[in-house]
């Protein structure tokens, strides 16, 4: 599907605010796949930056924030397997602190944290 140029900010949002969902629902999956879409999304923000309406802060912080949630995602995943080891063959994992940290996307027309 094409977007243009425009509409890719939108769209790298819509994908975000869709995996960090299924990321809290414990949808890693589908989470990880809608990260991977929004990280191609905000590569090409990067690589169109002269072409778009968007401040350069913006282009920077989707890529910068997909980054953040996919090594969230993944953390959490590797301390889920670990948990699930017998007890004293790894540290007690907890994904409360990586689902703590998850990022939502920055709203529209505000400045990225």
């Amino acid at each position: 599907m094409k977007t243009s140029g425009s509409d890719r900010p939108r769209q790298w949002e819509r994908t975000m605010r869709t995996g960090t969902d299924a990321a809290r629902y414990g949808r890693a999956l589908l989470a990880e796949g809608l990260y991977l879409r929004a990280l191609a999304l905000s590569r090409r923000l990067l690589d169109h930056s002269s072409t778009g309406e968007e401040r350069a802060d913006d282009r920077v912080a989707a890529f910068v924030v997909t980054h953040l949630n996919l090594a969230d995602l993944h953390t959490e995943g590797e301390h889920t397997v670990l948990a699930a080891l017998p007890r004293g063959r790894a540290p007690r994992a907890d994904g409360a602190a990586a689902r703590s940290r998850r990022r939502s996307p920055p709203a529209a027309g505000c400045p990225a944290p």
